[in-house]
Formats: structure tokens, sequence, C-alpha cells
């Protein structure tokens, strides 16, 4: 083929390629929510193209779209990403308020970059949460710590992610024990402390239970749930 004939098919292809960049909008992303971002540093991530005239075109998988990755190219220093799967660097993100940013381009707008952020769910609250309101002398009381994000979403958090401390008793992982022969300590103080922020913390008293146990209740052998319980007088 000569040469003066390639260059008349590159002019006859450049109002083409003007056209395809100039009727791109912009680029947006999501994520998937049953990915649990709160609480796993990876989600799928899908985008999706918006063209001028309104219309728009997403990616495959996550989007449900048609454009394929081998259509697209991404770009990130807040993670990897590879063919919609985005595994993110919490540590790095935290700064930016977990706000992750991508360059993508288009092989239908060659020579454009689009600029795109993705807004990943962060901690935003952590609070207690116990099943009893008070401590029993010689057994584990189970500190539970919840996590609020800016999704809305609630998730328990262990040891891993909060760090707790605790003063009157001893701590095992996240259960608090009192000496069952403890008969001074009224009160446990307990402090929980996200790890990746500090200023995220939360302090707790907890009441220790006083007087004996009601034990009337107990089964203490067979005949108990064999034998009828007596009725009161005046029933």
């Amino acid at each position: 083929m000569s040469s003066k004939l390639l260059n008349v098919l590159f002019l006859l292809t450049l109002p083409v390629l003007a056209a395809a960049q100039q009727r791109i909008e912009k680029v947006v992303a999501y994520y998937d929510s049953s990915a649990v971002a709160e609480l796993y540093d990876y989600a799928p991530v899908g985008f999706e193209v918006i063209y001028k005239d309104g219309s728009s075109r997403a990616t495959v998988g996550l989007s449900g779209g048609t454009i394929r990755w081998n259509q697209l190219t991404v770009q990130t220093d807040d993670g990897t990403f590879r063919n919609g799967q985005f595994h993110f660097n919490r540590a790095a993100i935290r700064p930016k308020r977990y706000l992750a940013h991508f360059t993508v381009s288009l092989k239908e707008a060659p020579g454009q970059q689009f600029g795109v952020d993705l807004q990943l769910p962060y901690l935003t609250d952590i609070r207690f949460r116990q099943y009893t309101d008070s401590l029993k002398r010689g057994e584990y009381f189970y500190v539970n710590v919840e996590g609020v994000y800016s999704s809305g979403r609630i998730f328990p958090l262990d040891t891993g992610r909060v760090h707790l401390s605790v003063q009157g008793a001893e701590l095992h992982g996240q259960d608090v024990l009192l000496d069952r022969y403890d008969s001074t300590t009224k009160i446990i103080h307990v402090e929980a402390v996200y790890r990746l922020n500090s200023d995220l913390k939360i302090k707790a008293a907890i009441p220790v239970k006083q007087g004996p146990e009601d034990l009337s209740g107990l089964i203490k052998n067979e005949k108990d749930v064999l034998q009828p319980s007596r009725k009161k007088k005046g029933y």
C-alpha cells in the first residue's frame, strides 16, 4: 500500500477519532458493596462511560456492560487493579479519606485520559454493644465492639482492628474475667481504640453484679425436669 493511500486513510479516520474523543463526558466508578470493603481490602470495581448525549456504556462484570477490559487501561497508585478486581492499600488511602483514584484510558478515545475517583467506605465511629448489663465474678464477659461505617453499615470489630485495655480485671482476648473471690471491685473500666486511627476510641464502665445468684430456677438433676411444678396457693 502506497504512502499516499495511507495518508488518505489516516485523514479519513481523523474526524471519527475526534468525534469519539469529544463525545465522552466523563467516566465514573462503582464498587461491589457485597464484597464488604468495610472490612476487607478488596472489592470488584466497574466503570461507566457517560457520553455528552446522555447515553452510557459500562464495563463487563460488576456493571453488566459491554466494554471489555482489553478495551481500556486502568492505572492507580492506591493498590492493584486487574480485570475489574481492585485490591487497595487501606493505609495509603486513609490520608485521602479513603478516596481511591484511577486514571482510565479507552481505545475509543485515543490520547485521552479520564481521572476517576471512587469513595470507599471507612470507619466513622466505634461503640460498645454488650449482651448483658453487668459482669459476673468468675465468668467470662465478652466485650463486643461494633464499627459504624460511612456506608451506614455496622460490623463487629475484633482485636485485630481495635486495641482493648481493662482496669480492675483480667483481659483474655476480648473477654474480661474478674476473680470469683473478689468481693471489693464494683466497676470494671474498659477502653477500645481503633488501631488505624487513635482518635476513634471509646470507654465504658461495666458494673459488677452484686449479691448472690438466684439459683431457684436452676435444674439440678433429671427429677427437676420430670417433676411438675407446684402451684402456689391462691391460684
